[in-house]
């Protein structure tokens, strides 16, 4: 999955925006320090961290070791407010693009669990068996897997990531939510921008 989003990341990148793997971790891996030396020797722009949760917040605790202030963008894995308050003032500003979950949703969710890791996942999960459960138009007792395929290209419904559809462009078939670009201000998780449109009626992400 990440190694999909880097390679997203390359090919619509403009011509003027050059991108450097730095370096490439297994999941169980926690010592990112030789990386943080490295981004201390070269000028970057920015950092994209395509970590997963736990590392995340590593990650981040190493660049404030070495005091370093540089921009950070991630994945849906910064969308836990754990991760943001255990990886530090590192982790202040950075962004990344999500699903916004409900906050109802939300609050159940840490109350049961006591924190909110891939908590995107879950809201998903949820919306899924209430659409299968709940949203689909027939009412027969029993449907054959391809009977709920079809019927499912009928849905239109609002679930815990908001608004969502079925779709089928240029042969890619899918189920849209929201996509919503989010930010880490003073170590909490904001919404900037939502509908592609800044929420400050500005003109660009600040």
């Amino acid at each position: 999955y990440l190694n999909d989003v880097l390679g997203g990341l390359r090919r619509r990148a403009p011509p003027e925006l050059y991108v450097e793997e730095i370096a490439t971790y297994l999941p169980s891996d926690a010592d990112f320090r030789s990386s943080v030396t490295k981004i201390r020797a070269t000028k970057f722009d920015a950092i994209g961290v395509f970590l997963i949760s736990g590392q995340v917040s590593v990650f981040h605790r190493q660049l404030n070791e070495q005091h370093l202030n540089i921009p950070t963008f991630g994945t849906d894995f910064f969308e836990s407010t754990s991760e943001v308050t255990a990886a530090g003032r590192a982790i202040e500003g950075a962004i990344f693009a999500n699903n916004a979950v409900d906050s109802d949703f939300q609050s159940v969710y840490k109350s049961k669990f006591g924190n909110d890791y891939q908590i995107t996942y879950a809201a998903n999960g949820y919306d899924f068996a209430t659409l299968i459960c709940h949203d689909l138009p027939s009412k027969q007792p029993a449907l054959s897997a391809n009977d709920v395929l079809e019927q499912i290209k009928h849905v239109s419904s609002k679930g815990k990531l908001g608004p969502y559809a079925y779709r089928n462009e240029d042969g890619d078939k899918y189920i849209s939510f929201p996509i919503v670009i989010r930010k880490i201000v003073e170590g909490k998780i904001v919404t900037v921008t939502q509908d592609n449109k800044p929420l400050d009626g500005s003109a660009t992400l600040k």
